[in-house]
């Protein structure tokens, strides 16, 4: 006797960006989404690190607002940016001890098929 179990729960919510016609479309915000985590994750911030924060947040499209199309930017504790009214964005944070928080992509929710689609035999 064979016995399965299949985690279909990615399948019916997955990243946006994987959601694309072709790889080479999507293919950016995963790259500037695995370039912030990395930065995200210094110790302290230096001005060049700061400055590549607001670089990779800007292809994200999360440089004037925590949410957009692919990402979404979650401050928790503490403060990464700071976006003045007149338009400017600043890294506030000195590192990663002064702020709880992360990007993440945004999700799909894709409707389930219908049932016995996901069944295997047991055969």
């Amino acid at each position: 006797m064979r016995i399965a179990a299949f985690n279909v729960e990615n399948l019916f919510n997955r990243a946006k960006a994987l959601d694309q016609r072709t790889w080479s479309l999507g293919r950016p915000v995963l790259e500037a989404y695995q370039s912030i985590c990395s930065l995200l994750e210094e110790v302290v911030y230096s001005d060049q690190i700061k400055h590549e924060i607001l670089r990779e947040l800007g292809k994200l499209g999360l440089r004037h607002s925590d949410q957009a199309k692919f990402a979404r930017l979650r401050q928790n504790r503490g403060r990464l940016l700071r976006r003045s009214r007149d338009g400017q964005v600043r890294v506030i944070a000195g590192g990663r001890a002064d702020w709880i928080g992360w990007v993440e992509l945004t999700t799909d929710f894709r409707t389930p098929p219908r049932a016995g689609t996901g069944r295997h035999s047991l055969r």
